[in-house]
């Protein structure tokens, strides 16, 4: 363990202590980041828990009084508790400082938290169970982003640094035509996608994530589709050659050459695609390498298809509801602290029949998302392609229009491509030759 640090935690939480004694100002601070759990000093944490008692009762705060209600609660003496609270407020020289060494007295304990469990899943005996420290680790990212910053500035100067921004700042263009004129791809913002199967939420997931991938890098998440259907869906996209085709691995020399042709042509944006295909994710993992994406490596949008196989900690979340509102809330927070846009597909409920146009409420657990949601699209089919309709837009206007789209090649919003070729493409093996061949065999 680092000496400096095991140093430092008793003079940090000996220093809050005095602060608080000595200005009641900053016990309002202190109540609203600090607990009694972050003091590493149990003797300190029982002091502050009972100065922060005493000013939820309305009471004052200051060296006598203090020192009367310890001494009142604990039963120890009223000369021992006077000198104790007398020696927290000899260590500060100034209170000027509160909010900053609150937040060392908490980073403090993050600190020690972690190296806590750390040790405890090193020295751990084969076999045993890691939920608990999982559970662990969850309950302090979440207490971690549930802390209160202290960042703050007048109205005058937000505006100023608002209306002062680079162009750069502005949403990026999801590429599709309608949607983009009612809201872009804007930095820290949740969008999500739903639809029933086959309606294109994957194949509009695929199109933005290509047209945004012309400007920046994209981390793709796929929890349902194996890399083999992204790599033929993106093919299909940038050549418009038949999706089952692709799959099948029917194609002829033409469609070959095509496929080789759009490699070299969108090399920089096959480049700035990268996939996560391992099909599953849990919400700690998801933020840890969303975290180092954005910040180390650079990357400017973050794709999940689909959001309700994200996996939260069992232990912590064990209804179905319960997971998806954790799931909705680390996306979010994802988006806001790395201040990256985050682009997410959701499995709508099951309703008798499929005809009808879905609403926010068939969302799954649709409450939190649509509290935590930024933008959120619903789609349908139409006869003119794709029906889209912006159901929420936080930061501007709703509405639902048709978008062209050819599912069979995975295209939406861009305009068709014709092709003239020799049809060489080969025919489907028979059952006979299917079973006979190890590459083709069904079982």
């Amino acid at each position: 363990m680092d000496m400096t640090e095991t140093a430092c935690w008793p003079m940090a939480e000996q220093m809050i202590m005095g602060t608080a004694l000595m200005d009641r100002k900053a016990v309002v601070d202190f109540a609203t980041c600090i607990e009694p759990k972050h003091f590493s000093d149990p003797i300190v944490a029982r002091d502050y828990a009972l100065l922060i008692e005493m000013w939820n009762k309305g009471e004052s705060v200051d060296l006598l009084t203090a020192s009367m209600y310890v001494t009142k609660s604990t039963g120890q003496r009223l000369q021992d508790v006077a000198y104790r609270l007398t020696d927290y407020t000899r260590r500060v020289a100034s209170t000027i400082y509160a909010k900053q060494h609150a937040a060392v007295l908490v980073d403090l304990w993050k600190t020690r938290r972690i190296k806590e469990i750390s040790g405890r899943m090193y020295s751990m005996a084969p076999g045993v169970d890691v939920n608990e420290m999982r559970s662990e680790l969850a309950t302090l990212m979440a207490d971690t982003a549930q802390s209160v910053t202290m960042a703050e500035a007048t109205v005058s100067e937000l505006s100023y640094e608002f209306h002062n921004s680079p162009a750069e700042a502005r949403p990026m263009a999801w590429g599709i035509p309608g949607i983009d004129d009612l809201c872009g791809a804007a930095k820290g913002t949740l969008t999500v996608i739903g639809a029933r199967p086959a309606s294109g939420k994957s194949a509009l997931a695929i199109n933005m994530a290509l047209n945004i991938a012309k400007f920046t890098k994209v981390w793709f998440v796929s929890l349902e589709m194996p890399k083999a259907d992204i790599v033929a869906r993106v093919n299909a996209r940038t050549t418009g050659i038949n999706l089952g085709f692709i799959l099948q691995k029917r194609l002829s020399d033409d469609e070959r050459d095509r496929i080789a042709k759009a490699g070299e042509d969108h090399a920089d944006v096959m480049e700035n695609l990268l996939i996560n295909h391992a099909g599953s994710i849990s919400t700690i993992d998801f933020m840890a390498q969303a975290t180092r994406k954005v910040e180390r490596d650079g990357f400017g949008l973050i794709v999940v298809d689909y959001m309700q196989l994200m996996t939260p900690d069992p232990k912590l979340f064990k209804t179905e509801y319960d997971r998806v509102t954790e799931i909705s809330r680390v996306l979010r927070r994802t988006a806001r602290d790395l201040d990256v846009p985050i682009l997410a597909l959701s499995q709508l409920r099951r309703k008798d029949g499929n005809d009808s146009a879905p609403s926010m409420t068939d969302l799954r657990s649709s409450g939190q998302i649509e509290q935590d949601a930024h933008v959120i699209i619903l789609l349908s089919k139409s006869e003119n392609g794709i029906r889209v309709n912006v159901a929420k837009n936080r930061n501007g206007v709703t509405g639902d229009f048709d978008v062209w789209s050819d599912l069979s090649c995975g295209r939406i919003g861009s305009k068709p491509i014709e092709h003239t070729m020799n049809d060489t493409r080969p025919a489907l093996p028979s059952w006979t030759e299917a079973i006979n061949t190890k590459d083709n065999a069904p079982f």
